[in-house]
């Protein structure tokens, strides 16, 4: 899917009541967002304020992530992350946030 690269689009999905709408970088894959939307939409149940491609106060960026509404400033309850991601980065934000759930997706591994 080279020329897919090329594109900039936007989706919106609905899932549970609620919606977000997804927006494909030119240097972004589709199979990224739609693997960021499916994690939003999976555990969105259980974390309902789940956001997408929010900072987390954190040298990384999650691609879906839920924090406490009574303590944004704590650790994440989740953080999702869809496509590559490196060992050493699991690693380091296991060390650093031992309490959160996390959710990798992967697409044609």
């Amino acid at each position: 899917m080279p020329s897919d690269l090329l594109l900039r689009r936007k989706w919106t999905f609905r899932a549970h009541g609620r919606q977000v709408v997804f927006v494909k970088r030119p240097v972004e894959h589709t199979s990224h967002v739609l693997m960021k939307a499916f994690l939003w939409a999976l555990y969105l149940p259980d974390y309902p304020n789940l956001k997408v491609e929010v900072p987390a106060g954190d040298r990384y960026k999650p691609d879906v992530v839920a924090f406490d509404p009574a303590d944004p400033a704590a650790a994440p309850l989740f953080w999702g992350e869809a496509g590559q991601v490196g060992v050493e980065k699991i690693r380091a934000l296991a060390r650093r946030y031992p309490h959160t759930h996390f959710a990798i997706a992967k697409w044609d591994t």
